[in-house]
């Protein structure tokens, strides 16, 4: 099946099955949001991978960072303080700005092909 018949037909069943399941605009809406999150990572060729096994983690990770603000009674310097969670977040950074680092990188050589 040609793919210009099959992205509408799931569309299609995607919205009937989500609105039938709550009845919910919400939902329907929340399905739109991530469907063009997901267009929009493929155009700029993020992987799905990570996103789909965040929304599967986060909440244990979203307990476990609650937990630890209550130990150190707000303070967002858990984070960074421990060297183990700095490199972690810091290498989580750089792992979602690789994508954008090729895209600057190939405007550039774009720039320089044509002076």
């Amino acid at each position: 099946m040609p793919v210009y018949v099959l992205y509408p037909l799931i569309l299609g069943v995607s919205m009937v099955g989500v609105y039938s399941v709550s009845g919910s605009m919400f939902d329907l809406a929340l399905l739109m949001v991530f469907g063009l999150l997901g267009y929009v990572m493929r155009k700029l060729d993020y992987p799905s991978a990570p996103l789909i096994l965040g929304l599967a983690l986060g909440a244990g990770m979203e307990r476990a960072l609650r937990q630890s603000l209550m130990m150190s009674e707000g303070s967002l310097a858990i984070l960074v303080s421990r060297p183990i969670s700095a490199a972690m977040l810091s290498f989580a950074l750089l792992v979602l700005l690789i994508p954008v680092f090729g895209i600057l990188n190939k405007w550039r050589l774009k720039a320089l092909e044509q002076e």
